[in-house]
């Protein structure tokens, strides 16, 4: 009897465990979901000369810095998806430093992909229990 009360508590530990680092998971996807928004706004508006080039760089970089450290103790497959979206942040924030607006439009593209794509792992990451 003791055995089987102790392997509930160890079952129902584990399903804690488990859904606690869901959440956490859930999260930091959301979270990257956001900052990878936000790169992709400030990236096509600096595009169009709507915002200063030193806001859009300080913005990018911001963005990149919050997606690392979000994504720091996450594992494949979200690991390697942020990280390419972290260095798709990086030629935008090239583009602007250089001031290089006719080099934006394919790492706009790329980002804008890579945003759908983080969408689909999230919403699939919602639907597991």
């Amino acid at each position: 009897m003791k055995k089987l009360l102790f392997l509930g508590l160890l079952l129902e530990l584990a399903a804690c465990s488990r859904s606690s680092s869901h959440e956490k998971l859930l999260k930091s996807l959301q979270t990257v979901q956001s900052w990878t928004a936000t790169a992709q706004m400030v990236g096509e508006t600096w595009q169009q000369g709507a915002v200063p080039d030193a806001y859009a760089e300080q913005t990018l970089k911001k963005s990149q810095e919050e997606i690392a450290r979000e994504t720091k103790d996450l594992t494949e497959p979200s690991a390697q998806k942020t990280q390419q979206i972290q260095e798709t942040i990086q030629k935008l924030i090239a583009a602007v430093k250089h001031r290089q607006k006719g080099t934006i439009a394919a790492p706009l593209q790329q980002l804008s992909t890579q945003h759908q794509q983080l969408n689909t792992l999230l919403k699939a990451q919602e639907k597991q229990p």
